[in-house]
Parts: C-alpha cells; sequence; structure tokens
C-alpha cells in the first residue's frame, strides 16, 4: 500500500499537478472507462514506452529518497 501512496506522490512531483490512481473496475461509467481504454492504448507505442520507462525509473529514484527521508523522520512507525 505505501508504494502506491509513494507512486502517486512521486507523479505528482513529476508533472506538478494532482493525480488520482484508480483500478479499472472502480470506473463505473461505460463511457469513461472506454475513453481511458482508448487513451491507454497509446501506451503501446515503443517511443511511450521507454518514456514511461524513464518516469518509472524516476519513480522509483525518488520513491527511495523519499523513503529514506521519512524513515528518518518517523523511524518508529512501522515497529
Amino acid at each position: 500500500m505505501q508504494t502506491i501512496i509513494f507512486f502517486k506522490f512521486s507523479l505528482q512531483d513529476i508533472f506538478k499537478r494532482p493525480i488520482d490512481l484508480l483500478k479499472e473496475q472502480a470506473i463505473k461509467n461505460p463511457y469513461f472507462r472506454q475513453g481511458v481504454n482508448q487513451k491507454s492504448s497509446l501506451f503501446m507505442d515503443d517511443e511511450i514506452k521507454t518514456w514511461l520507462y524513464d518516469i518509472s525509473q524516476e519513480y522509483i529514484n525518488l520513491a527511495e529518497k523519499r523513503m529514506k527521508l521519512f524513515l528518518q523522520l518517523r523511524p518508529n512507525l512501522f515497529v
């Protein structure tokens, strides 16, 4: 769960705007779901895959930095 939270905040840092993460099952409106699915097919392009890979690498770097800082500030939180 905390990985998802760090992912959300890392994406917000990268894109400089609020981000909502949803599971596909959470989208009840069939028209909205269709629009999301149509746009998500764009991510099959190799150039976009590379871009997403770069973002995922940046996310990993940011998440590791955030986790280290978080644990320094709150060392007993997960005990």
